[in-house]
């Protein structure tokens, strides 16, 4: 009896072992960003079979910009969240570095928040050119002054800085995203996972995780395999909730920011606020009350800032047809978008010799 127990015990677990490495051979492995915020296969127990990408990525290895210590003189500063610092070899700084040769540091705003970046010695010691503030939309109200009250338009006039720029000539190679299965990948718990949320959305009609699956009135804008559906981070939906007075804030503090930069000896100041994925694609969406309107040009418009205005460059790529300006398996952008983000900071920065602005459509 105890052999016979011994053994139903082994095979079982076998069994369950089987069938665990199967699953996750038919889920294929998550390759979502590191973030827990970003991967959105891994947060919402779907399977990167049906959402991942399958267009090539464009990746600059080693990367064109810096991040951690700031101990020296930069020509330009990023400061901003996770769509500022985890796009990896594909981070829109490479491409304007790419472009420009300039000397680029960037810096998670979460870990130095940007009172602190204006108090640094080296800062205050030896300014940047310029500053990119490149947040989110969806949690711009993290910035907002404590008062609704300041001037109804910035009086000063953005400043242009005058940086030399040498191009260098660096190729991104191409980064395909395989489907293979290693020992290191199987992750019994997400296929736990998976299994009971599927169940809870199947059978009980309820989601607990804070991804969302809309579907699309389109078949064009993704590279997955489920291309009439995109999944949304459900944490969009807060911007919803702010009233005039929030947005008014928000104002405030973005010219607040902007002048201490200013103040503090940067030339020039871009304010590049990321669209959340659900206000990129809410205009194909099959129910777009679904999902929030944007907020983005209520908090800029008539701001005299510098600004990249990501949301109208990123809604025409998507309207024309782009796939995976956003990553399907992600709140993020893909090579595609990063380089659109490129395109329309660099817009906002450079004046070219005649006197012209710098124009999309120069970063191939």
């Amino acid at each position: 009896m105890a052999k016979r127990y011994f053994l139903t015990t082994l095979f079982v677990s076998l069994a369950l072992i089987a069938a665990t490495y199967e699953f996750a051979w038919r889920l294929e492995p998550i390759s979502g960003r590191h973030s827990s915020t970003a991967g959105l296969t891994r947060i919402g127990s779907y399977a990167e079979r049906d959402f991942g990408w399958n267009l090539e990525q464009e990746w600059f290895e080693p990367l064109l910009h810096h991040f951690g210590a700031y101990d020296h003189y930069y020509d330009m500063v990023v400061i901003g969240d996770s769509f500022a610092n985890v796009g990896g070899g594909a981070q829109w700084q490479n491409f304007v570095a790419n472009r420009t040769g300039w000397s680029i540091l960037t810096l998670d705003v979460h870990k130095t928040p940007i009172a602190e970046l204006l108090a640094m010695q080296v800062f205050r010691q030896s300014p940047p050119s310029i500053v990119v503030l490149n947040v989110v939309e969806r949690d711009l109200d993290e910035f907002a002054s404590s008062s609704a009250q300041c001037h109804a338009h910035n009086t000063g006039q953005p400043g242009m800085a005058k940086l030399p720029m040498r191009s260098l000539g660096v190729v991104p190679h191409k980064v395909e995203r395989t489907g293979r299965i290693d020992w290191a990948d199987i992750n019994p718990g997400f296929v736990r996972g998976y299994l009971w949320n599927l169940l809870l959305r199947r059978v009980l009609g309820i989601d607990t995780t804070e991804a969302r699956k809309l579907f699309l009135n389109r078949h064009d804008l993704f590279s997955s395999r489920s291309t009439g559906e995109v999944l949304v981070y459900r944490v969009d939906a807060r911007k919803a909730a702010w009233d005039t007075n929030m947005i008014a804030r928000i104002r405030c503090g973005m010219i607040d920011i902007e002048s201490r930069f200013r103040a503090a000896g940067v030339q020039q100041f871009v304010l590049a606020i990321a669209p959340d994925k659900s206000s990129a694609y809410r205009p194909w969406l099959v129910e777009p009350n679904q999902v929030a309107v944007s907020r983005i040009r209520e908090v800029s418009q008539g701001l005299n800032l510098g600004e990249a205005p990501l949301d109208l460059q990123l809604g025409q790529a998507i309207a024309s047809g782009m796939k995976d300006v956003y990553l399907p398996n992600d709140t993020h952008w893909g090579s595609a978008g990063h380089k659109l983000v490129a395109e329309a900071v660099l817009a906002a920065l450079i004046e070219e010799p005649d006197g012209k602005i710098y124009q999309f459509g120069k970063i191939k």
